[in-house]
Protein backbone atom coordinates (compact mmCIF):
# COMPACT_ATOMS: atom_id res chain seq x y z
CA UNK A 1 0.00 0.00 0.00
CA UNK A 2 1.02 3.48 -0.83
CA UNK A 3 0.54 6.54 1.12
CA UNK A 4 0.72 9.79 -0.95
CA UNK A 5 2.44 12.78 0.92
CA UNK A 6 -1.18 14.12 1.76
CA UNK A 7 -2.16 11.24 3.64
CA UNK A 8 1.30 11.33 5.41
CA UNK A 9 0.69 14.83 6.41
CA UNK A 10 -2.73 14.20 7.35
CA UNK A 11 -1.75 11.50 9.91
CA UNK A 12 1.26 13.94 11.34
CA UNK A 13 -1.40 16.50 11.97
CA UNK A 14 -3.56 14.29 13.71
CA UNK A 15 -0.45 12.76 15.44
CA UNK A 16 0.67 16.66 16.19
CA UNK A 17 -2.67 17.26 18.04
CA UNK A 18 -2.51 14.17 20.41
CA UNK A 19 0.54 15.50 21.40
CA UNK A 20 -0.20 18.74 22.54
CA UNK A 21 1.38 20.16 25.80
CA UNK A 22 -0.64 20.58 29.14
CA UNK A 23 -1.36 24.34 29.42
CA UNK A 24 -1.45 25.80 33.03
CA UNK A 25 -2.12 29.52 32.73
CA UNK A 26 0.19 30.67 30.66
CA UNK A 27 2.64 27.79 31.26
CA UNK A 28 3.38 24.78 28.99
CA UNK A 29 4.41 21.13 30.09
CA UNK A 30 5.04 18.65 27.81
CA UNK A 31 3.94 15.27 28.96
CA UNK A 32 7.10 14.14 29.75
CA UNK A 33 7.75 17.25 31.99
CA UNK A 34 4.11 16.43 33.94
CA UNK A 35 5.79 12.28 34.08
CA UNK A 36 8.89 13.68 35.82
CA UNK A 37 6.73 15.39 38.31
CA UNK A 38 4.58 13.37 38.69
CA UNK A 39 7.37 10.27 39.15
CA UNK A 40 9.11 12.40 41.40
CA UNK A 41 5.70 12.72 43.83
CA UNK A 42 6.06 9.55 43.69
CA UNK A 43 9.03 8.56 44.57
CA UNK A 44 8.91 11.01 47.24
CA UNK A 45 5.66 9.65 49.21
CA UNK A 46 6.55 6.16 48.63
CA UNK A 47 9.81 7.09 50.78
CA UNK A 48 7.77 9.53 53.24
CA UNK A 49 10.11 11.98 52.06
CA UNK A 50 9.85 15.56 50.76
CA UNK A 51 11.51 18.08 48.71
CA UNK A 52 14.33 19.80 50.04
CA UNK A 53 12.93 21.65 52.92
CA UNK A 54 9.55 21.92 51.49
CA UNK A 55 6.14 19.63 52.61
CA UNK A 56 5.52 18.55 48.92
CA UNK A 57 3.97 16.44 47.92
CA UNK A 58 1.22 16.16 50.50
CA UNK A 59 -2.61 15.56 50.65
CA UNK A 60 -4.60 17.23 48.08
CA UNK A 61 -8.08 17.12 49.49
CA UNK A 62 -10.28 18.27 45.91
CA UNK A 63 -12.26 21.04 47.48
CA UNK A 64 -12.60 22.13 43.78
CA UNK A 65 -14.45 19.02 43.03
CA UNK A 66 -12.45 17.99 40.11
CA UNK A 67 -13.21 14.65 38.41
CA UNK A 68 -9.39 13.59 37.16
CA UNK A 69 -10.96 11.64 34.67
CA UNK A 70 -12.54 9.48 37.15
CA UNK A 71 -9.28 8.39 38.61
CA UNK A 72 -10.27 8.49 42.67
CA UNK A 73 -7.94 9.24 45.36
CA UNK A 74 -6.62 10.02 48.02
CA UNK A 75 -4.57 12.54 45.92
CA UNK A 76 -1.20 13.92 46.78
CA UNK A 77 -0.35 16.92 44.91
CA UNK A 78 3.63 18.03 44.19
CA UNK A 79 5.03 21.18 41.87
CA UNK A 80 5.38 21.83 38.16
CA UNK A 81 8.00 24.53 37.68
CA UNK A 82 7.68 26.51 34.12
CA UNK A 83 11.69 26.20 33.87
CA UNK A 84 10.44 21.96 32.94
CA UNK A 85 12.93 21.02 35.53
CA UNK A 86 11.65 18.67 38.82
CA UNK A 87 10.86 20.57 41.60
CA UNK A 88 13.59 20.33 44.77
CA UNK A 89 12.27 22.75 47.10
CA UNK A 90 12.13 26.55 47.47
CA UNK A 91 9.19 28.37 45.86
CA UNK A 92 6.86 26.05 44.33
CA UNK A 93 4.98 28.33 41.36
CA UNK A 94 1.07 27.66 40.90
CA UNK A 95 0.97 24.69 39.08
CA UNK A 96 0.15 21.40 40.23
CA UNK A 97 1.08 17.58 39.17
CA UNK A 98 -2.10 15.39 40.95
CA UNK A 99 -1.17 11.93 41.97
CA UNK A 100 -3.12 9.22 43.72
CA UNK A 101 -1.63 7.50 46.69
CA UNK A 102 -0.85 4.15 44.52
CA UNK A 103 1.30 6.91 42.07
CA UNK A 104 -1.91 7.03 39.44
CA UNK A 105 -1.19 10.25 37.26
CA UNK A 106 -4.69 12.09 37.79
CA UNK A 107 -4.42 15.56 36.48
CA UNK A 108 -2.87 18.81 36.77
CA UNK A 109 -4.52 21.65 38.50
CA UNK A 110 -3.08 25.35 39.05
CA UNK A 111 -3.52 28.35 41.33
CA UNK A 112 -3.43 30.96 37.76
CA UNK A 113 -6.51 32.74 37.71
CA UNK A 114 -8.33 31.39 40.84
CA UNK A 115 -8.68 33.14 43.80
CA UNK A 116 -6.77 32.77 46.97
CA UNK A 117 -5.26 29.50 47.66
CA UNK A 118 -7.91 27.65 45.37
CA UNK A 119 -7.18 26.20 41.84
CA UNK A 120 -8.24 25.84 38.50
CA UNK A 121 -7.68 22.59 35.99
CA UNK A 122 -5.26 22.93 33.37
CA UNK A 123 -6.28 22.57 29.26
CA UNK A 124 -5.38 19.43 27.93
CA UNK A 125 -4.36 17.51 30.90
CA UNK A 126 -2.65 14.16 30.86
CA UNK A 127 -4.01 10.79 32.78
CA UNK A 128 -2.91 7.60 33.55
CA UNK A 129 -6.37 6.86 32.06
CA UNK A 130 -5.86 9.02 28.99
CA UNK A 131 -2.58 10.16 28.35
CA UNK A 132 -2.91 12.10 25.31
CA UNK A 133 -6.18 13.78 25.76
CA UNK A 134 -6.67 17.74 25.22
CA UNK A 135 -9.63 19.00 27.60
CA UNK A 136 -10.87 21.96 28.83
CA UNK A 137 -11.80 21.30 32.21
CA UNK A 138 -11.61 18.52 34.89
CA UNK A 139 -10.93 15.82 31.53
CA UNK A 140 -14.28 16.55 29.54
CA UNK A 141 -13.17 15.96 26.45
CA UNK A 142 -12.60 12.16 26.01
CA UNK A 143 -9.83 10.68 23.71
CA UNK A 144 -11.82 8.56 20.86
CA UNK A 145 -12.43 12.55 19.86
CA UNK A 146 -8.97 12.43 18.23
CA UNK A 147 -10.01 8.14 16.74
CA UNK A 148 -12.49 9.81 14.94
CA UNK A 149 -10.96 12.99 13.58
CA UNK A 150 -8.16 10.32 12.54
CA UNK A 151 -10.71 8.37 10.96
CA UNK A 152 -12.51 10.68 9.01
CA UNK A 153 -9.41 12.25 7.66
CA UNK A 154 -8.58 8.59 6.89
CA UNK A 155 -12.04 8.40 4.96
CA UNK A 156 -11.60 11.99 3.58
CA UNK A 157 -8.34 10.74 1.80
CA UNK A 158 -9.66 7.38 0.58
CA UNK A 159 -7.70 4.61 2.92
CA UNK A 160 -11.13 3.08 4.59
CA UNK A 161 -13.43 3.54 1.46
Amino acid sequence: MHFSSLAVAALALCTHVVAEDVVCGSNEYTREEVQAAADAACEHFERDTTAGRSNYPHTYRNFEGFEFDGIEGPYQEFPMLSTGRVYTGGRPGPDRVIITEDCELAGQITHTGARGNAFLDCEKQITARNTTAPSQGALTTPKTGYLLAGVSAALMLGFLA
